[in-house]
């Protein structure tokens, strides 16, 4: 995907695209029509204005399957605004002419469609993302970081779709970073957000099927938001620390817009 869309796909490649990426010293071979003759002048040596290339992307969009992706307090479930957005992720992709791929993930690798281009390979991808039968619960993002770690070339630009209830995966992400962008968006119910004031409440782990006395009194639930505000705050300063952008989409709201300005957004930072 390019600037002229979405803009958020920019995985920084040298090249002779629009974005000017830094001033260096000619080498052979250079197109001349890129020398800065003023540079040069004052230097005292021929230098060239270097772009990125910013077309012919890979694009890997890994959709979490884990249970807990399939709650829900309002008309849709998580997993149903997930499969939507990778869904819109790979229409543009398309459009875009950028090879697409997917992984669907819960503790291991479900499913794999690897990346390619054209009608059909698409028609393909959009029906195992809204065709395919889970077969774990559970969920383990270092499985997901290491597989790309192993598998992928490294200019492919990963965005992962999940709900990101998962801990103890830093490591692994580093590994991923490394060699790659990575965008997280991050799916949240709206009660997973705002805890409800119900007194006591008894709830079960989707991934685990553990059963719990939930307290959400008033000062019960506030202090369970506290925990839940301070989880989230400690996933997003982990997310910056390692350069992931991340996407924010709420069940009760129409993603389109949020995803519209989040790729302007991009397109300004960059």
């Amino acid at each position: 995907m390019n600037g002229s869309s979405a803009g958020g796909y920019v995985v920084k490649q040298k090249g002779s695209g629009f974005e000017f990426d830094q001033i260096r010293a000619y080498e052979y071979g250079d197109d001349i029509r890129f020398v800065d003759w003023n540079s040069s002048a004052r230097a005292g040596k021929l230098l060239v204005r270097q772009y990125l290339d910013e077309k012919n992307r890979t694009i890997m969009i890994c959709l979490d399957v884990s249970a807990s992706t399939f709650f829900g307090s309002q008309q849709l479930l998580k997993s149903d605004i997930m499969q939507q957005m990778t869904a819109a992720l790979a229409l543009i992709a398309n459009a875009e002419q950028d090879n697409v791929g997917l992984i669907l993930f819960s503790d291991v690798v479900e499913k794999v469609v690897p990346p390619s281009r054209g009608y059909t390979h698409l028609m393909n991808l959009l029906e195992v993302v809204f065709s395919y039968t889970p077969v774990q619960k559970q969920t383990d993002f270092n499985v997901l970081f290491l597989y790309l770690v192993e598998s992928f070339k490294k200019d492919a630009a990963v965005f992962v779709i999940s709900d990101f209830i998962g801990d103890n995966f830093e490591q692994s992400l580093k590994y991923v970073v490394a060699q790659r962008e990575v965008i997280a968006v991050r799916c949240l119910d709206e009660v997973e957000r705002h805890l409800p004031k119900a007194g006591y409440v008894w709830g079960q782990d989707p991934e685990t099927h553990e059963i719990t006395l939930l307290d959400l009194s008033k000062s019960g639930a506030r202090n369970l938001q506290y925990i839940l505000d301070e989880r989230l705050q400690d996933q997003t300063t982990l997310f910056r620390q390692h350069d992931v952008d991340v996407l924010d989409i709420k069940t009760d709201e129409d993603f389109i817009k949020t995803f519209i300005l989040f790729f302007k957004r991009r397109m300004i930072q960059r």
